[in-house]
């Protein structure tokens, strides 16, 4: 037992950890591609900006079991919330489960909005960063039910962080 504990059960608890290092690596490197996206938007306008925000940051209390999203955008008249994939940094089968979680989040934040006492319209920018140049079949399949999926549930879907797509998102929080 106690080898087994010593090289087997630590090994297991020390792969589980290394495995949530790198998805928060992950989450933190698409929140900080994100960002710099947006940057010249938030330093034209001066609006607020919270990273990871959650639900009592955008719907004004608390709910339990609602996603954070990546980024929150707010001015005197709109909240825009932002979040997504990003194919350069993660693999296709991890771009699809995140794919239906922020879906999954941006769905609850449509749904709660709407039962608010003042309901709030809320904005929703769904973002897919592309990576490969030359993508292959999985990837392809991962970028396009992203597309898919998150167009349903957002207002406005990015897929290239250019300048179109600045202004496409500048006129949205703006209007």
């Amino acid at each position: 037992m106690r080898l087994l504990e010593r090289f087997v059960v630590r090994k297991e608890t020390e792969l589980l950890a290394v495995a949530a290092s790198q998805k928060v690596s992950a989450d933190t490197r698409f929140a900080e591609h994100l960002l710099s996206f947006a940057r010249p938007l938030i330093q034209n306008r001066n609006p607020t900006v919270i990273e990871n925000a959650n639900a009592e940051q955008v719907l004004g209390r608390k709910i339990a079991g609602v996603g954070k999203v990546s980024l929150l955008i707010r001015t005197k008249d709109r909240l825009t919330v932002l979040d997504g994939i990003d194919l350069s940094i993660q693999a296709p089968k991890d771009a699809i489960n995140r794919t239906g979680k922020v879906a999954h989040t941006f769905w609850q934040y449509a749904r709660y909005a709407a039962e608010l006492v003042i309901p709030r319209k809320i904005n929703r920018v769904a973002v897919i960063f592309n990576g490969a140049a030359h993508p292959g079949a999985t990837y392809r399949d991962a970028q396009s039910f992203a597309r898919e999926i998150l167009a349903e549930r957002s207002e406005l879907l990015i897929e290239h962080d250019g300048a179109e797509d600045l202004s496409r998102l500048e006129r949205l929080v703006v209007q």
